[in-house]
C-alpha cells in the first residue's frame, strides 16, 4: 500500500513566503537603492576586499535611509488623506497601518467557491487514482498489516 501511495501521491512539500508582502510604498528611488545595495553585497561577497565592504556598507546606509523616507512619506499621505475624509476613515486606516496583516487571507482576491471546487476536483482525482492503483497491485498475503 504504502509503495502505491509512494508512486501515485508521492509526498511533495511547498515553500510559501511568509515575509511582508506589501511593498506598494516603495518609491522609485527605494527601489533602485535596494537593488544597488543588493549588487554590491554580491560584489563584496565575491571579493571579499575592503573596498568592496566600504562601499556595500554606505550603501547599506543609503538605502535604509531612502526606504524609511519612502515607508514615513506613505504613511503621512494615507493618514492625511483618511483625516481629511472622516474620523472613521481615519481609524480605520491607523489601525491597518499598525496592524497590516491582521485580517489578510491568502486567498483574498479569489473566488471561494472556484477554490473549494478546485480542491475538491484535486482530491477527487488523487483518490480515483490511489483505488485504482491499490486494485491493480497484487498482494503476496491476504491481510495486510498497516505499519
Amino acid at each position: 500500500m504504502r509503495s502505491a501511495l509512494d508512486r501515485f501521491a508521492p509526498l511533495q512539500t511547498r515553500t510559501r513566503r511568509c515575509g511582508k508582502t506589501e511593498n506598494r510604498w516603495l518609491s522609485t528611488t527605494a527601489r533602485e537603492a535596494k537593488r544597488r545595495r543588493r549588487r554590491l553585497e554580491r560584489r563584496y561577497a565575491k571579493s571579499r576586499s575592503s573596498t568592496d565592504r566600504r562601499a556595500y556598507r554606505g550603501a547599506c546606509r543609503a538605502a535604509n535611509r531612502v526606504i524609511r523616507e519612502a515607508l514615513s512619506s506613505y504613511i503621512r499621505r494615507q493618514v492625511d488623506e483618511a483625516a481629511a475624509s472622516s474620523p472613521r476613515l481615519l481609524w480605520q486606516t491607523v489601525g491597518r497601518l499598525l496592524h497590516p496583516s491582521s485580517n489578510d487571507n491568502w486567498f483574498d482576491g479569489m473566488a471561494t467557491a472556484a477554490l473549494a471546487d478546485g480542491f475538491s476536483a484535486f482530491f477527487m482525482d488523487k483518490v480515483c487514482l490511489l483505488k485504482f492503483a491499490v486494485s491493480s497491485v497484487q498482494f503476496s498475503s491476504p491481510r495486510l498489516t498497516w505499519c
